[in-house]
């Protein structure tokens, strides 16, 4: 009797035992089959961005995103005059034309723009390819835009002579607003005077290599 407690004793452990391998072994198929999901899942992922160029087609560093090559060529020649007085970092989309330039779609046929993405700098650069006959609306809706940031400088005194120094001027076909400068810090120094024409010769070498790049 004792041997028969013993033997079944012995068979239920067993199966127990038993039991609980194939439930570990579950277990680990199931997470081998979880993290081989993952895996492919991640895979996917990657090939589909790299497919497509990521999620950083589109970010502010991207600058030339959407020019004509003409604009792209432009832009070029100023940032090359300025080297690293050129300080705008951030593309200008096409709907912020006509909320902060006043310019409506039909008003031009081609641009470039790039503002600062930090608002208390005020470096700007925006070259405007009017439409047949938009060019004087285009200048005074320019000349507009300058005229307010002239009034409302004063929120950031050390704008103020590069802001005044800004130009607004037709070269060739096109339009160009050109309110540039960098670092006048030194300039204030010498007075307000000296730093708007400090500010207004930047602007100048901007123009002028427009012209350059038009003339090639």
């Amino acid at each position: 009797m004792k041997k028969w407690m013993l033997y079944l004793c012995v068979g239920v452990l067993s199966m127990g035992m038993a039991a609980c391998g194939n439930k570990k072994n579950n277990d680990a198929d199931t997470s081998t089959g979880s993290s081989q999901q993952e895996t492919s899942s991640i895979q996917d992922s990657t090939e589909s961005d790299t497919a497509t160029g990521g999620e950083n087609d589109n970010v502010p560093g991207d600058m030339e995103s959407g020019w004509s090559e003409e604009m792209n060529a432009l832009r070029e020649a100023v940032v090359t005059e300025l080297g690293e007085d050129y300080w705008p970092d951030m593309q200008i989309p096409a709907e912020m034309l006509e909320m902060n330039y006043g310019l409506t779609s039909d008003m031009y046929v081609d641009y470039m723009g790039e503002s600062p993405m930090i608002s208390a700098n005020v470096d700007t650069l925006l070259i405007v390819k009017p439409a047949e006959g938009q060019a004087d609306a285009v200048e005074e809706a320019l000349q507009n835009y300058r005229t307010n940031q002239i009034e409302n400088s004063m929120q950031y005194p050390m704008n103020v002579p590069k802001v005044q120094g800004s130009i607004v001027e037709r070269v060739d076909d096109y339009v160009c607003f050109v309110l540039l400068g960098a670092d006048v810090q030194a300039a204030m120094e010498q007075g307000d005077e000296a730093a708007v024409a400090y500010s207004q010769k930047q602007n100048q070498r901007a123009i002028d290599a427009i012209k350059a790049a038009l003339n090639q």
